[in-house]
């Protein structure tokens, strides 16, 4: 089956508002504080969504959230910073990412 579209999907990406995301990890936290877990787990690697923002490989952006590591860390940072507010530090959060990407940077 093939897919198509009548709009850039990548256009259409760039024009997501990424705060959107950042506080659904805030907020999915929040639920598991509440439902009594002492820790939370930000999945930040294999191809998920965030890992795709830090590996240079498939962040091709050209925005505030592409180019250098710094940049590419940019929603990675907004989401622990949302899930850290929403929590209110009241329970860990931890990250898992890969440990190499096969590319420089």
């Amino acid at each position: 089956m093939t897919l198509t579209f009548d709009c850039d999907v990548k256009a259409l990406w760039c024009l997501c508002p990424i705060r959107i995301p950042s506080e659904g990890y805030g907020l999915a936290a929040k639920r598991a504080m509440e439902a009594g877990v002492d820790a939370v787990e930000i999945h930040m690697a294999h191809g998920y969504l965030v890992s795709t923002f830090l590996s240079p490989r498939t962040n091709k952006r050209l925005d505030e959230f592409g180019g250098s590591f710094e940049n590419r860390m940019r929603f990675s940072r907004l989401i622990i910073e949302e899930v850290k507010k929403m929590t209110e530090g009241k329970i860990a959060v931890l990250a898992r990412i890969n440990s190499c990407d096969e590319v420089p940077g």
